[in-house]
């Protein structure tokens, strides 16, 4: 087998009536609680922590459901003889996603009850989700009290060497939030391993033995102790996978494979001890509901055919290959040796292949469609069905489908961790301070532009011979055509290495360019000129794509220019600003977007004094009373 886990999506499926239903409640309920906990090895007080939450399920049994996650020096021992390594290797969220999410503000334990803030409750950083011990069973009291608009249940079977999960949610009401997330983790309980001392927690210790792998061993409180419910594998990402209909009486079914490996890291796996958290968030926070079951032991099938997950992007994109494959596991015990399989896109065509070879029993093998895909760019997204035709004893794992989103426009990702590319970028109202993205989609980020106009584009840049090519997409078509040029392979910094290296250059607008919103896309390449084809690769540089909207005239969005006079520009830090007509108010920001100066120009000269500041380019914005507005860039040299 070529990896240590996989994962299958079987289906997903959303509609108005109920008559699928088959483990989930249609009832009206309250909240269940779910319970994330920051925990480790190593950590006095975590057994304390483990004690409030097995009290709290025990006091409300089938109602609180923990998931536990172990992190940097909280997740391993340090032996060089192995058995103790409890970090998540492979698995997005374990651990330093937790502590970003919940801000626990580096504390150990810490707990967030259904991702909410509570009044009055012990949070380790204001704003954050985080809670010390003293505040868990109230917090979990609060949302066991709260009603739910969703309700969540799970099942969890092992069949050969593959946990087959199914979940099912149904909207007992309308979510505030158009767009849901559901959330699916594997556990593992009962995990002997190394801990301080555990006298907030006596039960749970295994024996007070010093063990001599341990990589502490000289602590003279170190024990051999029970670790719980700790996340072992996720089958979603750390956001989770999006649920689209969220209105009142939406039932949702969805359905994973998991392989079940012998070890998780140096940990043995205990089959007896697995079990599946479900919980639905409202975006990244608010859990509304969740729940859980222990995985059972079920039937070994003589032919079982399961489908991992599918080899394409997210997002697919225009500029791709896109060749479609799928990972074939033979969870059986008889040898595959043929079948049919077929993909469909949304409610199309199935299109129809053939597999002749040989899977022997616990093998994988990478299929990949000789046809490609016609992926319709127009949409915003895609749902990819794949299915088996095969004698199979159990057809259950058959097919897997994913929703995919879709992109018109290449995303060219280049190498810019020396710097090349850019870390500033200015073109009229744009002013956008930004890092090593390689490709970075600011299409949010936008300014108007008159026809007929020359303006200045302001580039800051990590490492000179940058070459520089600039497109307006005039004809809206995501191709970026060379009639569509307006910087062709500008070179900034001639000659030089590493440094921080600022350049102007002229774009100019053509009287008879389209009105209306386009997108800009601006390319660096270190050392050679950038391609002409906007989509190609290259090994240094960078993309950017930003918004330009075209106007006829900007007369009446800006102060009238007649009315400002600022000099001497450059100068070593003072500038006169003479103003007629009406006061100003202004603000001046520095090159990476912080204000350093603001206040307002009375009618008559006014002095800027920049002389404590840094030698570059500041950007100086005027507000007229009536809402226009005027741009100017200082420079001191």
């Amino acid at each position: 087998m070529k990896k240590n886990y996989i994962l299958t999506i079987i289906f997903i499926f959303c509609i108005q009536f109920i008559n699928s239903q088959t483990i989930v409640s249609t009832d009206s309920e309250n909240r269940k609680a779910v319970v994330e906990e920051l925990t480790g090895i190593h950590c006095w007080a975590c057994p304390e922590g483990h004690a409030i939450v097995k009290d709290a399920e025990a006091q409300y049994p089938g109602q609180v459901f923990a998931i536990k996650a172990h992190s940097g020096g909280f997740a391993w021992d340090c032996s060089t003889t192995g058995g103790y390594n409890f970090s998540v290797t492979g698995v997005s969220g374990a651990g330093s996603e937790y502590e970003a999410l919940m801000q626990n503000g580096g504390a150990y334990p810490a707990a967030s009850v259904n991702r909410q803030t509570f009044n009055g409750l012990p949070h380790y950083v204001n704003g954050g989700t985080a809670l010390s011990r003293s505040g868990w069973m109230q917090a979990i009291e609060n949302v066991l009290g709260q009603s739910a608009y969703v309700n969540v249940a799970t099942h969890a079977e092992l069949n050969g060497s593959i946990m087959n999960i199914l979940v099912e949610g149904y909207y007992t009401g309308d979510s505030p939030e158009s767009t849901n997330y559901l959330h699916v983790v594997i556990l593992q309980d009962e995990t002997h391993g190394p801990q301080f001392s555990a006298s907030g927690n006596p039960d749970y210790i295994v024996s007070y033995e010093i063990n001599p792998t341990y990589g502490h061993a000289t602590e003279t409180e170190e024990l051999e102790y029970r670790h719980m419910d700790r996340e072992i594998a996720r089958m979603t990402t750390f956001s989770g996978d999006p649920i689209y209909d969220t209105s009142n009486g939406t039932f949702i079914s969805k359905s994973y494979s998991y392989f079940v490996p012998e070890l998780y890291n140096d940990v043995p796996v205990d089959i007896d001890e697995l079990k599946v958290v479900a919980f639905i968030t409202e975006t990244n926070q608010d859990i509304v509901n969740g729940n859980g079951s222990d995985m059972i032991v079920g039937e070994t099938f003589g032919n079982d055919i399961v489908l991992t997950s599918l080899s394409l992007e997210d997002p697919i994109l225009a500029s791709s290959d896109n060749q479609l494959g799928v990972t074939v596991f033979n969870n059986g015990s008889s040898e595959i040796t043929s079948f049919n399989i077929s993909y469909q896109l949304d409610n199309g065509d199935i299109i129809t292949e053939e597999f002749n070879g040989s899977i022997g029993p616990g093998e994988s093998y990478e299929f990949v469609f000789s046809s490609t895909p016609e992926f319709i760019f127009s949409n915003d997204s895609v749902e990819v069905s794949i299915s088996v035709d095969f004698e199979d004893d159990n057809t259950s794992n058959n097919t897997i489908s994913q929703t995919f989103s879709l992109s018109a426009f290449c995303e060219p990702s280049m190498d810019c961790s020396f710097n090349d590319g850019f870390q500033f970028v200015q073109i009229g109202d744009i002013e956008n301070v930004s890092g090593c993205e390689g490709y970075g989609n600011f299409t949010d980020l936008s300014t108007d532009l008159e026809l007929g106009s020359t303006n200045q584009l302001t580039l800051t840049t990590g490492y000179g011979n940058q070459n520089v090519k600039v497109w307006i997409d005039y004809n809206d078509d995501m191709a970026w055509s060379n009639d569509e040029l307006v910087v062709d392979n500008y070179v900034m910094a001639v000659g030089s290495a590493g440094g921080s290296y600022t350049e102007s250059i002229v774009i100019s607008i053509p009287e008879d360019a389209p009105v209306g919103e386009h997108v800009m896309r601006i390319k660096s390449n270190w050392n050679a000129g950038v391609p002409a084809d906007s989509c190609e690769l290259t090994q240094y540089g960078e993309t950017e794509d930003y918004t330009v909207n075209i106007v006829e005239s900007l007369s009446l969005l800006e102060i009238d220019d007649s009315l400002i006079k600022i000099y001497p520009n450059p100068s070593k830090g003072l500038f006169n600003a003479r103003i007629s007509g009406e006061s100003l108010n202004f603000e001046i920001l520095n090159i990476l977007g912080q204000k350093i100066m603001n206040g307002v120009f009375e009618v008559g000269n006014n002095e800027i004094n920049i002389t404590n500041q840094q030698d570059g380019i500041y950007m100086m914005k005027l507000t007229a009373p009536n809402g226009q507005t005027k741009n100017y860039k200082l420079i001191k040299e």
